[in-house]
């Protein structure tokens, strides 16, 4: 059985990025599934608007929304785009209890180049929280996925190699059947993919996920403009968009460039 795990925007909506890296995660295999709410739940979590978040105000957020949603929901994901912060720690990424996580879009672009490589990364990181197999994030940096990153800088390092230490490669395969093992192999392949300066090349259901949150995205935004497209602004730095052409910017290779131009002229069917 996959592990069905919902990712629901707080406060500043973040659904089209979320929707991006979702299918970007599922295109390349099936033991997580990554879900946005049903669109009855999709606005809920947008009152819940702070400049800076307090985890255990999210997680008391989410146990109410598990019981509000009702049905099965055994692991969520929050993301927010303010300031995060434990008891104990300020200026985190994200932070997870229980099947319960939070993760933070504030300031994603001075470490990854793009809001789908940060997202790829910290759902694959919470998805792996939900594995029970005791793993925590350690102090000193190992250039790890479990790497508390202290000091930012650290992510860097961890968006491009995609690596465990051994000792926590160790623990994770005690836990995992040969499935789930290829299956965040898959996905951290594909979030390697999605950097920059990366030469690999992009499996083609994950182009055609791209393509289809971008329909998503304005199908969205169509619905909250009345039916009118929004006027088209730059995106910060960071974001990976064209302004110009709302496609993937220049630091895309041509090879990449070519096949995701070619999956956006095919004929769609209903």
């Amino acid at each position: 059985m996959p592990y069905n795990i919902e990712v629901l925007s707080l406060g500043e909506d973040s659904n089209a990025k979320i929707a991006e890296a979702a299918q970007i995660l599922n295109a390349v295999q099936q033991e997580f599934r990554f879900d946005m709410p049903p669109p009855r739940l999709r606005d809920y979590g947008g009152v819940f608007l702070r400049q800076e978040y307090l985890t255990q105000d999210v997680w008391e957020f989410l146990k109410k929304y598990r019981q509000v949603a009702m049905g099965h929901r055994p692991y969520v994901i929050a993301v927010v785009n303010g300031a995060l912060r434990s008891k104990r720690y300020k200026n985190l990424f994200g932070s997870h209890s229980e099947a319960m996580a939070v993760v933070t879009l504030r300031d994603h672009h001075y470490y990854a180049d793009s809001h789908r490589s940060f997202l790829c990364y910290y759902l694959i990181r919470y998805a792996l929280s939900f594995i029970p197999c005791d793993l925590k994030a350690h102090a000193d940096t190992r250039n790890c996925f479990f790497d508390f990153k202290a000091h930012k800088r650290d992510l860097e390092k961890s968006l491009a190699s995609g690596a465990f230490c051994s000792a926590c490669a160790e623990k994770l395969a005690e836990k995992l059947n040969p499935d789930t093992k290829r299956a965040i192999d898959q996905m951290i392949s594909v979030m390697k993919a999605q950097h920059a300066t990366s030469k690999a090349e992009l499996p083609a259901e994950t182009l055609k996920a791209s393509t289809d949150s971008r329909r998503f995205a304005s199908a969205f935004f169509k619905a909250k403009n009345g039916g009118r497209r929004p006027p088209i602004h730059p995106p910060r730095s960071g974001e990976g968009l064209s302004h110009r052409y709302g496609s993937p910017a220049c630091h895309t290779s041509a090879r990449q460039r070519t096949a995701i131009a070619r999956v956006m002229m095919r004929p769609t069917t209903a």
